[in-house]
């Protein structure tokens, strides 16, 4: 496919400009070390697009592996993934949208590329070392933050949201606290990660039911409704924000 060129870098380097129905056409895929796009920023990014026919400003960073000719998404990937969700809405295919287009550069060139990106962009430690080896651990994470936040949706706020409020959490804070618990008790498996979140939600409960100084917990007083929240749905988890804590309550 043929892109208008607005700026060369270099030869392997260009600002290119194409239609959303060319960006959909591309066989793009997610790069292997960046994160799975978050269900409830792509929802956010869906209203804003179809909300009096927004345009998408802000660029795409996309890098084209001709060995197996996939266009592997460095950054954009909420945005990409809005736009393969909206339906029924052709006015949207021929807007016009910006890709800073790399081609076929060196491994260690993308970890540069994605790590520059990220400096501002509050990303879990998780994925900030594409070079190390950790994709197991990855996984284990991805699908226990899937599990919880099926189980307790309304905890769950917007990654836009860079600190939630108690008892609320975004998903990348979530997978923070989950990489430390990992590395602190040697996990190998989904089910103990669960059992240890489980066991700290249950103890967290017991706790706060106990009438204890929830000083032990928050730095801040937790309201009634913050409270009362945590009764309804039965999670606890989130009134903690130190993993010290959190650990504590683990043993």
């Amino acid at each position: 496919m043929e892109f208008t060129i607005i700026h060369e870098y270099t030869p392997k380097k260009h600002l290119v400009k194409l239609t959303i129905k060319q960006l959909l056409e591309l066989p793009i895929e997610n790069w292997k070390h960046n994160r799975p796009p978050d269900e409830i920023r792509v929802a956010e990014i869906e209203d804003y697009i179809l909300d009096q026919d927004n345009q998408i400003l802000q660029p795409f960073y996309i890098h084209y592996n001709s060995k197996i000719d996939v266009y592997e998404m460095l950054d954009g990937i909420h945005r990409y993934s809005a736009i393969k969700n909206i339906k029924d809405c052709p006015s949207i295919y021929e807007k016009v949208v910006f890709v800073h287009l790399f081609t076929d550069l060196t491994y260690g060139n993308l970890i540069d590329i994605f790590q520059n990106l990220n400096k501002t962009i509050p990303v879990p430690e998780l994925y900030m070392n594409p070079d190390q080896d950790n994709t197991s651990e990855k996984e284990i994470i991805e699908e226990v933050v899937a599990i919880w936040k099926k189980k307790y949706k309304s905890h769950f706020s917007s990654l836009k949201t860079t600190y939630s409020n108690i008892p609320n959490i975004n998903s990348d804070t979530f997978k923070d606290m989950l990489s430390e618990l990992y590395k602190y008790k040697k996990v190998r498996s989904k089910e103990k990660l669960l059992e240890l979140i489980e066991k700290a939600n249950a103890n967290i409960k017991e706790y706060i039911i106990s009438g204890a100084n929830h000083k032990e917990i928050s730095e801040k007083t937790l309201s009634n409704k913050q409270l009362q929240k945590c009764a309804i749905t039965g999670c606890y988890l989130f009134l903690c924000r130190d993993i010290r804590s959190i650990k504590s309550f683990i043993g």
